[in-house]
């Protein structure tokens, strides 16, 4: 009998090791964002002047960017760091909540870093065609390969491999295992949650936005004392919809979706009558590059970034609809 009692598989591999690897590697990340905070307020300390004289040939005046937005890029890589560095003890750790996070952000990182990624690779050639000629070696092939190198690698597959190690049915088991009680990650149906994150995740640049505020609302450039209210009451209806959306408030999700309308009509009209990209870059503190202004204009205005508008914003929709069924009655 003890024999035959032996013989049975364990409920589940343990993957505990695995675990501590890709909590590890979430350290790594959040480090990586900690050097790359170091870079930044290096280059706030040893910038050139913002003269054409101490550039090199071919590039515009106000070059480079003002120590204003070096330090706004140092905030949101310190944010970045915190949350990587939190996910990655929680992962050494086993904690439920460290998994269902990762999983979450992993699924925000592999969609965001596609789509971000693909369309960089779009954007890049027009960039380099716009530059005027200096006589040196061509590098526009040399950079779009390295973008795209950069692209699958940390914008794809990175995140992916996230997605598949902690959506997988032996990591969960093993986390379950090694933390048996219910967190507060449990509370909230996972697609739900995934939405309560992305409201989350805009809250900060929103918020930082207003320190130098140009803000797009309806074909106008709202600059100034108006343009920091609107962004930092955007912030604030996005951190009242996050916990909305996690305590599975109907009334949330129809704010998130109203306001997620309002945002693609202000951006369509915006679009439509074209955005004065010069007094974009001026409120929003940073140099007045004509080049810049060039691709954006052809870009942003064109049928190309249209057409991926409209099809982003119908599969959001569609994700919208899909999680309705949360928010019934049945939800409480």
């Amino acid at each position: 009998m003890q024999d035959a009692l032996t013989t049975f598989p364990p409920a589940h591999k343990d993957r505990s090791g695995a675990i501590v690897a890709f909590g590890v590697l979430e350290l790594l990340i959040a480090l990586g964002c900690v050097a790359m905070i170091c870079f930044t307020l290096l280059a706030v300390l040893i910038r050139p002047p913002a003269t054409s004289a101490a550039m090199p040939p071919g590039y515009p005046p106000g070059y480079p960017p003002p120590a204003a937005s070096l330090a706004m890029a140092a905030l949101y890589y310190l944010g970045i760091a915190v949350v990587f560095g939190w996910l990655g003890v929680g992962s050494i750790l086993a904690r439920r909540w460290a998994r269902t996070l990762s999983l979450a952000l992993g699924w925000i990182w592999l969609v965001s870093g596609t789509v971000g990624g693909l369309f960089s690779l779009v954007l890049l050639p027009r960039i380099f065609a716009a530059m005027p000629q200096t006589g040196g070696p061509d590098i526009t092939g040399v950079a779009t390969g390295c973008t795209a190198v950069f692209v699958v690698l940390c914008l794809i597959l990175l995140p992916l491999a996230f997605v598949l190690f902690y959506r997988g049915r032996n990591v969960r088991a093993t986390f379950e295992a090694r933390d048996p009680h219910p967190r507060w990650t449990d509370r909230c149906p996972f697609p739900v949650l995934v939405l309560a994150l992305l409201a989350a995740c805009v809250v900060l640049p929103c918020a930082l936005s207003a320190l130098h505020p140009a803000f797009p609302l309806f074909g106008r450039l709202l600059t100034g004392a108006p343009g920091a209210a609107v962004a930092l009451l955007f912030a604030l209806l996005q951190a009242a919809l996050a916990w909305g959306l996690y305590k599975l408030r109907p009334a949330a999700w129809w704010g998130y979706l109203a306001l997620w309308l309002v945002s693609v009509v202000s951006s369509v009209i915006t679009l439509s009558r074209g955005l004065n990209w010069e007094e974009l870059l001026r409120a929003s503190g940073q140099p007045d590059n004509p080049i810049f202004r060039q691709v954006m204009i052809g870009m942003f205005q064109g049928p190309f970034f249209v057409t991926v508008l409209v099809v982003l914003s119908l599969a959001f929709l569609g994700y919208l609809l899909w999680i309705k069924r949360y928010f019934g009655p049945a939800a409480s």
